[in-house]
């Protein structure tokens, strides 16, 4: 083969790597859908709102969910999200005939959802489902850092899923990989 002709099947075979490496970070490390939302048990919305603030809340909730999720992945790890049902903290009290949600320990904030971890081989990590409740979401963490959000209670089950599920298992083995002294 000529010269030019090993230049021009080099840079060919240069670019096809190029676009394969492109193609791969283009893919999302973190993908939240939802199964069924619209049987979803509760996601804000209230008696003429239409359905709007639901479909809102749900979209703010899948964000933080990635973003959130996003910090804890070791390199090249995704992770793949199905919400199969969402409960917001509180409820609508129709018989007041108001707008404004009610805050009461019985109604706790409550998501369930699937997950599957894979690594950057394309290995299964770990998978599951999860129902994530916090009983006591009336008298635990502050949810300073949240003040004002209506997805306040929701953010922190998801901080606290995040951080069991996957912060402590990459510490976990960073502490398994450190030589004993």
């Amino acid at each position: 083969m000529p010269a030019p002709d090993r230049r021009i099947a080099a840079l060919a075979a240069a670019l096809a790597l190029s676009l394969r490496c492109i193609v791969a970070q283009a893919a999302p490390l973190v993908q939240v859908e939802a199964q069924n939302p619209d049987q979803f048990r509760d996601l804000g919305d209230y008696m003429g709102s239409g359905g709007r603030i639901g479909v809102a809340n749900l979209k703010a909730l899948s964000s933080y969910i990635e973003l959130r999720a996003l910090g804890a992945l070791a390199d090249g790890e995704r992770l793949e999200i199905t919400l199969t049902d969402v409960d917001m903290a509180g409820e609508f009290e129709f018989r007041r005939r108001s707008t404004l949600r009610v805050l009461r320990d019985v109604y706790p904030p409550r998501i369930d959802l699937r997950f599957r971890l894979v690594g950057a081989n394309g290995v299964l990590i770990k998978e599951g489902e999860r129902k994530l409740r916090d009983s006591a979401f009336l008298f635990g963490v502050s949810t300073a850092p949240y003040r004002g959000d209506p997805l306040r209670f929701e953010k922190i089950l998801v901080d606290n899923w995040v951080e069991s599920e996957f912060v402590r298992r990459e510490q976990a083995a960073a502490a398994s990989a450190a030589p004993a002294r």
